[in-house]
C-alpha cells in the first residue's frame, strides 16, 4: 500500500474515532483511497469498468449445464446497461425455475448485485417474437448478448 501511495495512485486517509483508549487519547485508523489526481486515473478507471461485471465465459458454463436451455440473453447490469428491461432471459423447453434460480443466484453472488431475470418456455418466446412483441423488443435494442442460441434467433 504504501509502495502504490509513493506512486500518487492511493491516498492515505486518517479518521479519528470517537472510543477512547484507557489512557483517554482518541484512536486513528487509516484508510486508504484512489487518487483522483492520479495521472493515468481515467484510463485506469476505464480499463476496470471496460469489461462485462461477470465474465461471460462463466455465465455460458453455468447454463450449458442446464438440459432444456434453448437461449440465453444477458443484456441490463452486466452489460453496464442500467436502462435494459431485464439482465438475463432465458427460453427452455422445460424451464425448471428452481434450477434457474440457483443459477442466477450464482451470478448474483459473483456479480454483487441483483439480477432481473425473464424465463419463458420456447413456444411463448416464438408466440412473442412473431408478434413483435414489446417487451422482447426492449430487450433486443438495447445492448445484449446471445450466450447460448439453439433457436437461431437473427434480429
Amino acid at each position: 500500500m504504501e509502495k502504490l501511495k509513493k506512486i500518487n495512485l492511493l491516498q492515505k486517509k486518517t479518521r479519528k474515532e470517537k472510543s477512547k483508549t484507557i489512557s483517554g487519547s482518541s484512536r486513528s485508523k487509516y484508510f486508504y483511497g484512489l487518487n483522483p489526481k492520479f495521472s493515468l486515473f481515467s484510463e485506469l478507471r476505464a480499463l476496470i469498468l471496460a469489461g462485462p461485471v461477470v465474465p461471460l465465459k462463466d455465465i455460458t458454463i453455468l447454463f450449458k449445464r442446464e438440459s432444456g436451455v434453448q437461449l440465453v440473453v444477458i443484456s441490463g447490469v452486466l452489460l453496464k446497461e442500467e436502462k435494459a428491461p431485464v439482465d438475463v432471459l432465458i427460453v427452455s423447453k422445460k424451464p425448471k425455475k428452481a434450477k434457474l434460480l440457483k443459477i442466477i443466484k450464482k451470478i448474483e453472488s459473483q456479480a454483487g448485485k441483483e439480477i432481473r431475470w425473464a424465463m419463458m418456455t420456447v413456444e411463448e418466446f416464438h408466440y412473442r417474437f412473431e408478434i413483435n412483441d414489446r417487451f422482447l423488443k426492449d430487450i433486443f435494442s438495447h445492448n445484449h448478448k446471445k450466450i447460448i442460441d439453439k433457436l437461431g434467433v437473427t434480429l
